[in-house]
C-alpha cells in the first residue's frame, strides 16, 4: 500500500461524491477513479458500508481506487440495470425490520423485507415499534412469532424504553446495523433514542392510516456512543418497482385494462380475482384478449369484490354482539 493509500469506510453517498472515514484521517470526501470504475467493471460501485481503498488527498477530494469484497449486502431490484439488482448497503451485521403496532402491521410485508435482506446473508430481527400506543401490542408480538418461527421478533417503545436494551444487545461496538421499514414506523425516533440526541428529523403520522411523511429517505452512517454504527435509512419502496411492472405486464393481457384496474385497487389478485376471471372466461368460452373477454373478466372481478365486501359486512355485524366477550380479560 502506498504511503498516501488507506482503507476507509463509505459512510454516506452523495451522487458521485462519497463521504469516507478512517482511523488515521477521520472523515473526508472522495470520488471514484474513472479508469477503475467507469470504463470497465473491475470493481462494483461503492455503497454505504463498503470498505474501499483510496488515495488520501489532504486539500481536496481523495481518489477511491477499489471496492473491497463485501461480507454481506442488501440489494433492491432495479428494472433499468443490466443485472436487475442494485446494492444499497454493504457489510451489514444486523438488519432490523421495523413495523409498528398500528395499521402498518402486515405479515406479508415482513416476509418481503426478510426475503430481500436475507439474499445478502445479513442477520435479521423483526421489531414491532410503538408498543405503548396499542393495548394489544403483545398479541401482535405473539402473532408475528408464530408466523416467523425462524426469526427473532422484538416488541419495543422508544417512548417508554421498553425493549430498547434488546436492540442495543444486538449492536455491539464496531458492528453495523440497518433499519428497514415503511414511513411512519418509527425509524427516526428509534435512531434518535439510541444516539441520545436528535440526529434525524421526526414527523408525525396520519391518524386514519398511520402513514408517515417520508422523513427517512437517505442512507448515512450514524456513530453511537458505544462504538456501534447505524446505517440510518434505506428507501425500500424501489425494491418493489420491478415487481409492480412485472405484475402489470402479466395481468393486463389476462384480465384486460378494466379488470386489471379493479384488481389492483381491491387487491388479492392471484388468490381471488385472477381465478374468478379465468373461470368466467372458460365458462363462457371466450378469449381473454377479445373485447367480450375483457368485459366478462371485468364483471367477474367486480362481482367477486362485491361478494367479498358483503361477506365482510356480515362478519362485522355478527361479531359486534360478541365484542364484550372478546374484550373481557
Amino acid at each position: 500500500m502506498n504511503s498516501n493509500e488507506s482503507i476507509a469506510r463509505i459512510i454516506a453517498v452523495h451522487k458521485e461524491r462519497y463521504a469516507l472515514r478512517d482511523e488515521e484521517h477521520g472523515e473526508y470526501y472522495g470520488k471514484l477513479k474513472a479508469s477503475h470504475f467507469y470504463h470497465n467493471s473491475r470493481f462494483p460501485y461503492p455503497v454505504t458500508g463498503d470498505l474501499v481503498k483510496c488515495q488520501y488527498v489532504e486539500t481536496g477530494d481523495s481518489v477511491i481506487t477499489e471496492t473491497l469484497p463485501r461480507k454481506t449486502y442488501i440489494q433492491r431490484f432495479d428494472a433499468w440495470s443490466a443485472s436487475n439488482a442494485q446494492a444499497i448497503a454493504a457489510n451489514v451485521d444486523e438488519v432490523f425490520i421495523l413495523t409498528s403496532a398500528n395499521h402498518d402491521f402486515n405479515l406479508k410485508r415482513l416476509h418481503r423485507y426478510l426475503a430481500v435482506s436475507r439474499q445478502g446473508n445479513a442477520h435479521c430481527t423483526v421489531v414491532i415499534t410503538k408498543a405503548d400506543a396499542n393495548p394489544f401490542a403483545e398479541d401482535l408480538l405473539q402473532v408475528a412469532k408464530a408466523d416467523l418461527p425462524d426469526t427473532d421478533v422484538l416488541l419495543i417503545s422508544a417512548m417508554t424504553g421498553q425493549g430498547i436494551d434488546e436492540i442495543e444487545a444486538r449492536m455491539p461496538a464496531g458492528s453495523i446495523s440497518v433499519f428497514l421499514g415503511s414511513s411512519g414506523v418509527g425509524k427516526s425516533t428509534l435512531v434518535n433514542y439510541l444516539a441520545g440526541r436528535e440526529v434525524m428529523d421526526v414527523n408525525g403520522i396520519r391518524e386514519d392510516d398511520s402513514k408517515g411523511r417520508h422523513t427517512t429517505t437517505h442512507r448515512q452512517m450514524i456513530f453511537l456512543d458505544w462504538g456501534a454504527l447505524v446505517m440510518g435509512l434505506i428507501a425500500t419502496a424501489p425494491m418493489y418497482w420491478a415487481v409492480g411492472a412485472i405484475e402489470t405486464i402479466t395481468f393486463v393481457p389476462m384480465l384486460g385494462a378494466g379488470g386489471s384496474y379493479l384488481s389492483f385497487v381491491t387487491g388479492n389478485i392471484s388468490n381471488l380475482k385472477l381465478p374468478c376471471a379465468i373461470n368466467a372466461l372458460e365458462q363462457n368460452g371466450v378469449s381473454a384478449s377479445s373485447e367480450e373477454g375483457e368485459i366478462i373478466s371485468t364483471v367477474a372481478i367486480a362481482t367477486s369484490s362485491i361478494v367479498t365486501t358483503i361477506i365482510i359486512i356480515i362478519g362485522v355485524v355478527c361479531i359486534v354482539p360478541l365484542t364484550p366477550v372478546l374484550e373481557a380479560p
